[in-house]
């Protein structure tokens, strides 16, 4: 009997012995071989390895998809304020196809911000995919340092699946974007201007809507003439009439940061204005003069 219970004691403590060495193999497995979690990658390519005080510094923000396929891309580059000065933000060469938050430098205390968010139809994969490009002006040499926050990049897989997105830190000389942009000389591409009035958007008052591209240097900003001979600056792509009264052609003309412009006109018919007023108005007399020879008839019955 005493055999028996020894027997079974000594088949338990083989069988856990071998249960524990199934678990640390599965865990030295996992531990060693497993994939890590995908990320992608941005790069910064610099115009110059060393910067000299006072320098102007060409960046190009560039995606490494590390072989997937990514469709949006979001994020805010973040400069030490105290080692660059920001000088322009452009989107020269961009393989992004719409910007839902168009790069655009803010100016800290002691950092200077680009928040970026934009879609590319199709989905991209390479190893040097331009986002965007900036320009700075190096303040102290060799001590501005670049960070990348927030940034999440979506795979091209019909869920969206987000990735992260890690800064390389390695840069590289590259002086190819500084010659294009210094002969930057062909205007901004053709685009088209949509006159619109929403209840919801800028109290109901006409508003333009428009977006230009320059594959060279970017758009810089965009001058819209009022049919009143007014001109005026914009960085936003919609624009809300400052006359909503006269009528005439509007011209908006998109300028790249080399000063080469691409106009769009749309015309404006102000009549349009009163046109539900009146016809609301002359439904409104309409039913007063109905109710009143209703309720004469009325009258005349009962007398």
């Amino acid at each position: 009997m005493n055999s028996n219970n020894e027997e079974v004691k000594q088949r338990a403590a083989r069988k856990t012995r071998g249960s524990l060495i199934r678990h640390l193999f599965v865990f030295i497995f996992l531990f060693c071989f497993a994939s890590p979690v995908f990320a992608a990658r941005i790069n910064i390519s610099v115009s110059d390895n060393q910067v000299a005080p006072g320098s102007p510094v060409i960046m190009r923000v560039l995606l490494d998809t590390q072989g997937a396929t990514i469709n949006a891309v979001e994020g805010e580059l973040r400069l030490s304020g105290k080692a660059f000065a920001i000088k322009s933000v452009s989107e020269a060469h961009t393989q992004v196809t719409e910007w839902l938050d168009r790069p655009m430098a803010i100016s800290g205390k002691d950092e200077i911000t680009i928040p970026f968010s934009g879609l590319i139809i199709g989905g991209v994969s390479g190893k040097s995919i331009t986002l965007f490009n900036f320009e700075v002006q190096a303040i102290a040499a060799n001590a501005g340092s670049v960070r990348l926050v927030n940034a999440v990049g979506y795979l091209n897989d019909g869920n969206a699946t987000p990735v992260s997105l890690t800064l390389n830190p390695v840069f590289s000389l590259d002086k190819s974007l500084e010659s294009v942009l210094k002969q930057d000389s062909v205007a901004p591409e053709p685009f088209g201007v949509v006159l619109n009035r929403d209840l919801n958007l800028y109290n109901f008052r006409w508003y333009l809507m428009y977006s230009a591209k320059d594959r060279d240097s970017g758009v810089s900003w965009y001058e819209i003439r009022e049919p009143d001979g007014h001109i005026y600056q914009t960085t936003e792509l919609t624009y809300a009439l400052h006359d909503q009264t006269t009528s005439g052609k509007i011209i908006v003309t998109a300028v790249d940061r080399y000063g080469n412009r691409r106009e769009a006109t749309v015309n404006f018919e102000a009549a349009n204005n009163f046109r539900p007023i009146k016809i609301g108005a002359g439904i409104a007399i309409a039913f007063a003069v109905i109710y009143y020879l209703l309720w004469r008839a009325i009258r005349r019955k009962q007398k």
